[in-house]
């Protein structure tokens, strides 16, 4: 009987998150595809916010992979989402260049934002994903009230059935507001 030998996988998490549902989100602006510093903040008292992490558009392990077809997924329900008085905004380590050729190639609709530094991701506590030297953040979405709290975290993202999964949860947020 032959044994296959499975090459032990390169990819690390490491963190956790710090968050919890009811605290405040915090207000770090980082660079948009909008062309100017955009943060969840600036939607307070006006929007709910769905606030999604992503590892890379084109991530070159199959394990990340999914990236457009969750961006596309919240493209395609944007109008259900506005309905909910929700604004969306991706979020990974990419380029804000990098970020604008994704949203063009894709059509999508809302902001991508360009955390680089790890700043937002670093305060929330979004867990890394680590291979040799290239970091990525793990998929992880807050859904943010319009008082600028934290009502739901989703730390384990399903692509396929995620954006329905948030719309659900912005429909029983939204019913505070009404």
């Amino acid at each position: 009987m032959r044994t296959e030998c499975l090459r032990p996988s390169v990819l690390r998490e490491v963190g956790a998150i710090k968050v919890k549902p009811g605290d405040p989100m915090p207000d770090i602006a980082l660079p948009s595809t909008r062309g100017r510093p955009m943060s969840p903040g600036e939607f307070r008292a006006k929007k709910h916010v769905v606030l999604y992490f992503y590892p890379k558009n084109d991530a070159p392990f199959p394990e990340l992979a999914g990236c457009t077809q969750e961006a596309c997924a919240f493209r395609d329900r944007l109008q259900n989402l506005r309905d909910l008085d929700a604004q969306v905004l991706g979020v990974s380590r990419q380029t804000t260049e990098e970020h604008r050729a994704f949203s063009e190639a894709n059509n999508l609709n809302f902001p991508l934002l360009s955390d680089a530094q790890g700043k937002l991701g670093g305060e929330l506590g979004v867990p890394e994903i680590r291979a040799g030297k290239q970091v990525f953040w793990k998929r992880v979405t807050f859904l943010v009230d319009k008082h600028g709290i934290i009502r739901r975290i989703f730390p384990e993202v399903r692509v396929e059935r995620h954006a329905e999964e948030v719309l659900t949860a912005l429909l029983e947020v939204s019913r505070r507001y009404r």
